[in-house]
């Protein structure tokens, strides 16, 4: 007698257990795609947020820091706080000069424009930012030589775009 070998019969998959799997697997990537859109959409409105809050710090330290130089090499008459409102703040201070001898100046820079390191003139007033009030009505002037301090404005207003 001879061993007979069984091979067994080697089947495939059929047509209802393939339907049923691809059936499942829509399922499951029916649900995981809109999870991932999501968390795509969360990260990225996050990231939107949290570099709106580092550009709101940093415009708020850098006013913070020009705030608390506000009156520095004012002249006597000339006022330190010409304007504050609810949306918008405006000082004297001599912020930037462009002698390097100038003791009351905050910082020194050789490339500013002259005109743009002295104060303003009554000749050429300007409107103050968010407000009807015009400035300035005097010209600031010490034994003939008018005033270093520069006229500083900060204003928040609506983006347009």
């Amino acid at each position: 007698m001879r061993a007979q070998r069984s091979f067994g019969i080697r089947r495939g998959v059929t047509l209802i257990e393939l339907m049923i799997a691809l059936v499942l697997f829509i399922l499951v990537f029916g649900l995981a795609v809109p999870f991932f859109r999501f968390q795509a959409r969360s990260v990225s409105e996050s990231s939107g947020r949290q570099d709106a809050l580092q550009n709101a710090r940093y415009a708020q330290s850098a006013i913070d820091r020009e705030l608390r130089i506000a009156g520095a090499g004012v002249l006597p008459e000339q006022p330190l706080l010409v304007e504050a409102a609810a949306f918008a703040v405006t000082f004297n201070a001599d912020l930037v000069s462009t002698d390097s001898l100038d003791p009351s100046a905050i910082y020194y820079d050789p490339a500013v424009d002259p005109l743009a390191a002295s104060s303003m003139r009554q000749a050429a007033p300007v409107t103050l930012p968010l407000s009807a009030v015009v400035y300035p009505d005097t010209d600031y002037v010490l034994n003939g030589i008018p005033s270093a301090a520069e006229t500083i404005s900060f204003w928040v207003s609506v983006d347009s775009t």
